[in-house]
This record gives C-alpha cells, structure tokens and sequence, in this order.
C-alpha cells in the first residue's frame, strides 16, 4: 500500500503540479500530481481540501500557478513545486533572462543598450509565437538553467549561451531550413557589430543542432555539451517528458493522427537506436531515463508499425 503523501513535507516532494483538462465542467477536469522518487499520487480537485491545508505548511509553493491553473480550461500542466530542476517561466525568471541577455551582449558586442533592448524584444516575440508551444523561451530558459549547472569554466561559455538564444528563433514546422534561417538572424542582427565573440562558432552550433547524427556535426567539446543541452529534456521526469509530448504535439497539430504517428514512432526509433548524449556529464546525468522515456511513448504507438 502507498504511504499517504501527508507522510512528506511539500519540500520534500520530487515534484508539484496541477493538471487541467478541457473536460469539464460536468467530470473532473483538474488534478493534483505529487512525484517523489517511484512514488506518485494523482489527487482529483475534489479532494482539493486536505491538498491545500498540506500545501499551506510550506512558504516554498509558487501560489500564482494555482491560481492560473484554476482559470484554465485547457489540457495544460502547472508547477508548483520542483526540488531540482529548470525554474518555471514566470515574471521573475523573463527578468532574470532579460537582464542575462543584456550582460551577455553589451560584454561581448559594442552595442548601444536600446538596441540590445530591441533584439531582446524580437527573440522573445518569435519565440511567443502563436503555433509554438515547445519550442518557446520555456526551452531557452530550461537550456541556460542546464548550462548554468557546469561548474568547471568552459572556454566558449558565451558562443554556447549565445547559440542556446537563437538556435529556435525561426521555427516553422514545415521547414527544412530551421536552423540555417535561424543563424542568418544571428548575422543579421549582430553580424556587422563589432565583437570579441566567435560568431562562426554561434553558427556552426546552431546548424549542428538539426541533430542529424554522427558525421553531420563535428566532434568538439562545445559542439558536444550544445548539443546534449539541447536535447536535455528527453532525460527529464516522466511527468516532464509527458508535457514536451503534448507540446510537439501541439505544435504539429495540422498533421493528420495516423501521419503524425507515423512520423514520430520514426523519430523515436531512430533516437532509441543511438547514443543520445555526447558529453559523459549528460550520459550520467540523462541516458538511462532518456531511454526510459523514448521506450515508453513508442509504446503509445504500439498499433502502428
């Protein structure tokens, strides 16, 4: 038998959420997710009380989500709590990522701080994009958290925080030319400053992370760490993983079931066949549960071959 969630601290939890669906009024359509280590509980809002009063012994939970959530009529997931982990997007995290963005540019560029302002501006409206929902300053603000974790000083800190910036800034799920779009706005937005960053290292980052396999990027200790950063967040819980799933799938939403399947048991298959990571760091930190991962949403695809 489960030992009862009220057996832990909140602080104590792996991880917090509330889950909405676009189900209700007249089901249940919000839940409360509690994660710690294999044990897991999924509590229906109907039992909101006895969470809530389990809630309120910690200064720790972040309230505003609560409320946010019970606004939602969506399929969507909100944080309240995460031990370890990226920090969630809110007001707080776009300052830190805005000022972190002015330092970086203003430190490597000679550039005025209006236009610095501007070029943040136009990230942050491309990567707000309506048809995006993976694919969104969350995933940049999850990359800079996982570089920030490095402690040993790496020679080419900035190329790779400046690649992590742009890397998705253009992103149409149609093209084949992401990437190659996306590092002619690097040129064309910073190419012409003067600067004591290697720009050609920025670019050859972003074109490597089409992740087309051995081969196709070339072997280097900054492409290497770039690119498992990347690719992080098929190591994350299961939970997390669930929400980048619905997020893809969100974004390829105008692609049929039957093709859409299709195409991403094709993608899983062909990850779950190779190493995913290139940096021992991300082999021990991701690999294992990374498979685990991609072993189990190709299960969900069971019925096509």
């Amino acid at each position: 038998m489960q030992q009862d969630f009220r057996a832990h601290r909140p602080e104590e939890m792996d991880l917090i959420l509330i889950e909405t669906t676009d189900q209700g009024p007249f089901v249940e359509d919000c839940f409360y997710l509690l994660l710690k280590g294999e044990s897991f509980w999924r509590i229906p809002n109907s039992n909101a009380g006895e969470v809530f009063a389990w809630l309120g012994s910690s200064d720790k939970i972040d309230w505003m989500q609560s409320v946010l959530a019970s606004c939602s009529v969506e399929n969507a997931t909100f944080v309240l709590w995460r031990k370890e982990g990226p920090p969630v997007l809110s007001a707080e995290r776009d300052s830190e990522l805005k000022t972190r963005f002015a330092r970086l540019l203003e430190r490597r560029f000679e550039i005025e701080a209006s236009a610095v302002q501007a070029l943040y501006e136009s990230l942050v409206k491309r990567y707000s994009e309506a048809h995006r929902a993976y694919h969104t300053m969350d995933h940049i603000s999850h990359c800079l958290w996982e570089l920030d974790q490095i402690e040993e000083q790496l020679k080419q800190h900035d190329e790779i925080e400046l690649a992590i910036w742009y890397h998705d800034a253009v992103y149409e799920i149609r093209s084949k030319t992401n990437e190659e779009d996306s590092a002619k706005l690097l040129k064309k937005h910073l190419g012409s400053l003067k600067t004591s960053i290697d720009l050609q290292t920025v670019e050859a980052l972003i074109l490597a992370s089409k992740h087309l396999g051995s081969g196709h990027a070339p072997q280097s200790s900054t492409t290497d760490l770039f690119l498992d950063i990347d690719l992080s967040i098929l190591g994350q819980t299961p939970l997390d993983y669930a929400r980048y799933c619905r997020q893809v799938r969100e974004e390829y939403k105008s692609v049929g079931r039957l093709r859409y399947a299709y195409g991403r048991k094709k993608v899983l298959k062909h990850f779950l066949s190779i190493p995913l990571y290139r940096t021992t760091r991300f082999k021990t930190k991701y690999e294992a549960q990374a498979k685990a991962n991609l072993a189990n949403e190709i299960k969900a695809y069971w019925w096509m071959p």
